[in-house]
């Protein structure tokens, strides 16, 4: 696929993404559609915090999760290596 696609398969993975692993439960293996395109997250409470907070909590993990691998793999791996490595599990 071309480079320039990575942008709207990173928004999809995001809008879809979130409802698949916290929509409601579908066989307990999934989550269903009920959230998807963050329909119905907002201010409300989910449990005892507002549903958008818990959403951006969620995602700060996803973003967090590239710098710890480098951390992890510093010095061990060729830097080229670990480009490609980042650039394939986060542009897929």
């Amino acid at each position: 696929m071309a480079r320039h696609d990575a942008p709207r398969r990173d928004w999809a993975a995001l809008l879809l993404g979130y409802t698949l692993a916290f929509g409601g439960d579908h066989g307990g293996v999934i989550g269903d559609f009920r959230h998807l395109g963050f329909s119905g997250v907002g201010l409300e409470a989910k449990g005892e915090i507002p549903h958008l907070l818990f959403a951006a909590f969620q995602g700060m993990f996803a973003i967090i999760t590239p710098a710890l691998i480098s951390g992890s793999v510093a010095e061990r791996v060729k830097f080229s290596t670990y480009a490609v490595f980042i650039s394939r599990t986060t542009c897929r």
